[in-house]
């Protein structure tokens, strides 16, 4: 049942929803620089990033983990809970490696993390079923 999963697929995806949410990352804290809190020092800015990444994440990691999946399982020849199921751990694996290389302080972040891995998992298997 393993090997027939869309392995390429769901890297890609991963990688894919990575860069969306970062990019994301990206927009709210410029529209934080320049709406909510302008003419701050820089560090201000990196600061107000590393706190609400997380949020962000999961705020917008629901719906596209939700439709990725749902898109996914309508194509895959398993069954669709394996999809819903795949591509969050894909995805986790490939966000724990970044993590690590940043050396983030999980006792401090573990919590939102947990709670970002889970909603992903929660979208995605409720996407693939969707897709039935």
């Amino acid at each position: 049942m393993m090997a027939k999963l869309p392995w390429l697929k769901l890297i890609g995806w991963s990688v894919l929803i990575h860069i969306f949410l970062v990019a994301l990352s990206f927009v709210e804290v410029y529209l934080y620089s320049i709406l909510i809190n302008p003419g701050q020092d820089q560090s201000i800015y990196e600061l107000h990033a590393q706190q609400s990444a997380p949020y962000i994440s999961i705020l917008f990691g629901i719906p596209f983990f939700y439709f990725v999946s749902r898109k996914l399982a309508k194509k895959a020849s398993i069954p669709v809970q394996w999809i819903g199921v795949s591509l969050p751990i894909v995805y986790m694996i490939l966000d724990a490696m970044i993590l690590l290389a940043f050396q983030i302080d999980w006792s401090e972040h573990g919590l939102v993390f947990f709670i970002s891995f889970v909603t992903k998992l929660g979208a995605s298997y409720l996407g693939a079923k969707a897709a039935q």
